[in-house]
C-alpha cells in the first residue's frame, strides 16, 4: 500500500525528482519509488502478505480485499535508480534538525530554546503557546479516532486511526483503560496491513504489558499464533514489526528489568536458524540499537559474547553484535547493520578508547583502498566512522578523517562516497578529548569541503554544501571555522543554478542559521523556478528566522492551492516564522482543496505545526462521510501528529542515520509499506 500522506520534506524531496506522492499506512512516504534497491520481501505476498489488499497504480482497494500474490524480489541486480541525490538523505535526517513545533511552541526562541536548538537569527519575535492541552487531547481528539477506529473498516482509514492513537498514547495511570486492549484485536485482521500495523502500533504506545504479545509474535509462537486468529504461523512482516514494536517499548521504557528481557528477546530471535529473508533479523539488530543497556563499572574481558548474556549490559550488547558483525555466515543487510547499531553503543560508552579503537579499525578495513567488501558495508562503515570520529589529534581520529575523506573522493561507489563526506563532517564537528589537541582537524575538513564545493564534480557540490552546514552549525557564532563554512555558501547560492544545488545550499544556510544569506534567499524565492526548489528556499528561511520572508512566502502559499509541492513547505516555513494568521489560512485552503494532494499537504501541514486551533476542522474531516476515505485518513494521522506525545516523529529514532541503501521491504521499499515509510 502506498502513501500519500506525507510530513514536513517528504512530499519536497518525492515530487521534486518527479514522483508523484503515493498512498499507504495512513503513513508517509520519504523518498521516490526508485529510491531504494530492491529487496527481498517477507512472504510471498505483495506489501502486506497474501491477505492484504495489494495496491494497483497506486489505487486503494476495498478494505481486505485479495489479490494475486506477487513473486517476492530476490535482491537481483536489475536497473540501479540514482540514490545519489542529497534529497533523500535530507528527508531520512531532516528531524534533527528542524524542530518546527518545539519553534511554534516556544514563547521565547531567544532565551536559549527552540530557537537556539534551530539556529534562528537574531530577529525572532514571541510565538503564543499554542499545543493542545491535555484536556483537548482527551476529550476531543481521542474519542473522535477511538470512534472512527470502532466503526470503519477501510484499510487506510483504521490504520491511521491505530498509528495516531499510539502517538498519542495513555492518559497517566488510573485515567483510563489502555489503548493496547482496543489494538490488540487487530492483530488478528484478515488484511496484513491493518495486523502489522496495529503490532508496530503497540510498540509506538509504549505500552509495557505489550511486550509479552509482541515477544510471542516475533518468536511465531503458538500463542503468537493465535494472536493473528490462528494462521500457521505468524507472517513475517508482522514478525518483523514486532521486533520493531519492542525496540520502541524498550527505548521509552524506565525499567531496567524489561529492558533486558527486551534485549534477551530480540538477540534469542536474531539467532535462531536462518528464515528465508533478512527482514526479521535486520528487526531485531535495529531494534536493539533502541535499547541500549545500562554500562557497568567494568567491562571485564572474560564476559562471554553469547547470546545467553547479551541482556546484562551494554558491554554484553556489543560482543554479541560485534560477533554478528563478523559473522561470515550471516547476510550482508544483517552485518551491515550491526555496524551502524555497534558505532552507536560504543560511541556513547563514556572511556572506553580501547572499544572506540577496536572497531574504528574493523571500520576502517572495510572502506580501505581495494576493499572486496559489499556497498552495503562500505557505505555502513562509513556512516558508522562518522559516529565515533572527532576532530581531535588522536592517532585513531586522524586514521578516521583520511579515510573518510580517501572514500569521499574515490570510492567506486557513488553512494559510500556520499555517505562519507556526511560522515567526515560529522566527525569534524566534535572536538574530541582534551590532552589530544581537540579540534585541530576541523579546520583541514572545512577546507576539503570547501574545494568539494568549488572545484568538485556536479553531483558532490549539494553534498559538500550539506557538509559544510552540518560541521558549521555545531560551532559558536563569531567561531572562525563557522564563518569559513557559511561564506563559500552564500557564494555558491548566488551562483547556482541547477535546482540539486540551490536547494542544498538554501538548507546548509538554514542549519547554519546564516542571516547573512537572507537576502540571497529572498532573491532565490522570488525569482523563477520549479516549486521544489522554492520550497527548500523558503524553508531555509523559516529556519534562518527571517521575518523580512514573512510577505512573500505568505504570497507564495495563496497561490499553491493547487501546487503541493510548495504548499507545505511554505506552510512549515510560517509556522518557523510565528505567522499567527497561519492555521485559520490552512483551515480555510483545507475546506475548499479539491485535489487528494492538497488535501494531503493541508493536513499534513496542520498536524506539522500543531496549533489546536486545527483540532475541530480535522476531528470534522474525519468524520465526514462525505469525503474520500483517503481525506479522512489524512485527518486522523493529521491528529496524531498535533497531539503526538514526542516531539520527533516516532521513527525518527530509526531514520536519523540510518543507511537507506542497505534495504529490507519492511524497512523501506518505495511503496509506503515500510516501518521507516509510517508517519
Amino acid at each position: 500500500m502506498q502513501s500519500a500522506l506525507t510530513l514536513l520534506l517528504v512530499p519536497a524531496l518525492g515530487l521534486a525528482l518527479g514522483v508523484q506522492p503515493v498512498h499507504a499506512h495512513g503513513g508517509t512516504y520519504r523518498g521516490p519509488a526508485d529510491s531504494v534497491p530492491p529487496a527481498a520481501s517477507p512472504g510471498a505476498a505483495a506489501p502486506g502478505g497474501s491477505a492484504s489488499g495489494p495496491r494497483q497504480g497506486g489505487a486503494p482497494t476495498s478494505p481486505g480485499a485479495r489479490g494475486p500474490a506477487s513473486t517476492p524480489s530476490s535482491g537481483a541486480p536489475g536497473p540501479e535508480p540514482d540514490t545519489s541525490v542529497w534529497q533523500i538523505w535530507w528527508a531520512y535526517n531532516r528531524e534533527a534538525y528542524v524542530d518546527i513545533k518545539a519553534a511554534i511552541y516556544d514563547p521565547d526562541p531567544g532565551a536559549g530554546g527552540a530557537g537556539a536548538f534551530l539556529g534562528l537569527g537574531p530577529k525572532k519575535f514571541f510565538r503564543a503557546r499554542l499545543a493542545p492541552t491535555e484536556k483537548d487531547i482527551r476529550t476531543r481528539i481521542v474519542p473522535a479516532l477511538v470512534r472512527i477506529l470502532r466503526t470503519e473498516s477501510n484499510t487506510d482509514i483504521v490504520t491511521g486511526a491505530l498509528i495516531a492513537l499510539a502517538k498519542i498514547g495513555d492518559a497517566e495511570a488510573g485515567a483510563g483503560p489502555s489503548l493496547a486492549a482496543l489494538f490488540e484485536p487487530f492483530l488478528a485482521d484478515k488484511n496484513q496491513e491493518i495486523a502489522e500495523t496495529a503490532a508496530v502500533s503497540l510498540g509506538i504506545l509504549a505500552s509495557v504489558p505489550s511486550v509479552p504479545v509482541l515477544s510471542h509474535l516475533l518468536a511465531d509462537s503458538r500463542q503468537g499464533r493465535r494472536w493473528v486468529g490462528g494462521k500457521p504461523e505468524v507472517p513475517l512482516r508482522t514478525r518483523s514489526f514486532a521486533a520493531y514494536g519492542l525496540g520502541l517499548i524498550g527505548h521509552r521504557v524506565q525499567d531496567v528489568g524489561w529492558k533486558r528481557e527486551i534485549v534477551a528477546t530480540l538477540a534469542r530471535q536474531a539467532a535462531s536458524p536462518a528464515l528465508s529473508t533478512p527482514d526479521v533479523t535486520v528487526a531485531c539488530v535495529l531494534a536493539m540499537g533502541l535499547v541500549p543497556l545500562p554500562v557497568e563499572p567494568e567491562f571485564g574481558p572474560q564476559l562471554p559474547a553469547s547470546f545467553s548474556s547479551v541482556h546484562t549490559s551494554r558491554s554484553a550488547q556489543i560482543r554479541w553484535l560485534e560477533d554478528l558483525a563478523r559473522s561470515d555466515e550471516q547476510h550482508d543487510l544483517v552485518r551491515s547493520h550491526a555496524t551502524l547499531v555497534l558505532a552507536r553503543l560504543v560511541a556513547d560508552l563514556p572511556g572506553r578508547a580501547d572499544l572506540k579503537q577496536s572497531l574504528a579499525a574493523f571500520l576502517l578495513r572495510h572502506i580501505a583502498p581495494h576493499s572486496k567488501e559489499p556497498r552495503w558495508m562500505r557505505q555502513c562503515s562509513a556512516v558508522a566512522l562518522g559516529t565515533l570520529g572527532d576532530a581531535d589529534g588522536e592517532e585513531i581520529d586522524l586514521a578516521i578523517r583520511r579515510s573518510l575523506q580517501w572514500t569521499a573522493s574515490h570510492d567506486p561507489d557513488r553512494d559510500t562516497q556520499h555517505f562519507a563526506v556526511i560522515a567526515l563532517a560529522n566527525v569534524a564537528s566534535r572536538p574530541g578529548q582534551p590532552g589530544f589537541g581537540p579540534g585541530s582537524g576541523t579546520a583541514l575538513v572545512q577546507q576539503y569541503l570547501q574545494e568539494q564545493l568549488t572545484r568538485g564534480e556536479s553531483m558532490m557540490r549539494p553534498w559538500a554544501a550539506l557538509g559544510l552546514g552540518l560541521l558549521g552549525r555545531s560551532l559558536e557564532p563569531g567561531n572562525g571555522v563557522r564563518e569559513a563554512c557559511a561564506k563559500p555558501l552564500r557564494q555558491g547560492l548566488r551562483l547556482a543554478r541547477t535546482p540539486r544545488e540551490i536547494g542544498a545550499h538554501a538548507i546548509a544556510l538554514g542549519m547554519l542559521g546564516d542571516v547573512d544569506a537572507t537576502e540571497i534567499l529572498l532573491h532565490k524565492l522570488s525569482a523563477p523556478g520549479e516549486d521544489d526548489t522554492r520550497a527548500f528556499v523558503a524553508l531555509a528561511l523559516g529556519m534562518i528566522g527571517a521575518v523580512e520572508a514573512l510577505e512573500p512566502i505568505q504570497e507564495i502559499l495563496k497561490r499553491s492551492k493547487y501546487r503541493p509541492k510548495l504548499l507545505q513547505q511554505t506552510a512549515i516555513s510560517l509556522g518557523l516564522l510565528g505567522d499567527k494568521q497561519l492555521v485559520p489560512q490552512l483551515i480555510d485552503l483545507l475546506r475548499t482543496a479539491g485535489s487528494l494532494s492538497a488535501q494531503a499537504s493541508l493536513a499534513q501541514g496542520l498536524g506539522a505545526i500543531g496549533d489546536a486551533r486545527s483540532i475541530g476542522p480535522l476531528i470534522e474531516m474525519l468524520e465526514d462521510p462525505q469525503i474520500t476515505p483517503l481525506a479522512r485518513a489524512f485527518a486522523a494521522v493529521a491528529l496524531g501528529i498535533v497531539a503526538d506525545k514526542e516531539p520527533q516523529a516516532w521513527n525518527a529514532k530509526l531514520a536519523i542515520g540510518i543507511n537507506y541503501r542497505a534495504n529490507t521491504a519492511t524497512l523501506t521499499d518505495g511503496q509506503g509499506s515500510g516501518i521507516l515509510e509510517i508517519l
